[in-house]
């Protein structure tokens, strides 16, 4: 083994389960769910698959409440299960908030 550290997340990853909808390339998915989640990205589990590299919008639906999360991205890795999505704007500040929140009542480590 190197003597290098091992990389550390700059933010908390935390486990949800979550409506999305996500567009890119013209086409829309909706036909699976953000799993994890965290203020850089998350990953959405589904059948479809998206190249690496390929720009995307991200809506994400919180169940019963009207809240929506948006938030703009490309596809840092895709697998037969699903894409991972790094961030690279939160559009809005209700949608930062919500995000924050999400996060801060789903995390195991505060």
């Amino acid at each position: 083994m190197s003597g290098d550290q091992p990389t550390r997340r700059e933010f908390s990853r935390v486990p949800v389960h979550l409506k999305a909808e996500i567009r890119a390339d013209g086409k829309v998915y909706r036909d699976g769910t953000m799993e994890n989640l965290s203020l850089k990205g998350g990953f959405f589990r589904t059948g479809a698959s998206i190249q690496d590299g390929v720009a995307v919008d991200v809506r994400l639906h919180l169940d019963g409440t009207g809240i929506e999360v948006h938030t703009r991205g490309f596809v840092v890795r895709g697998s037969g299960e699903g894409f991972a999505i790094q961030f690279t704007e939160i559009v809005g500040l209700d949608s930062l908030e919500h995000l924050r929140n999400l996060i801060l009542f789903n995390t195991h480590d505060p």
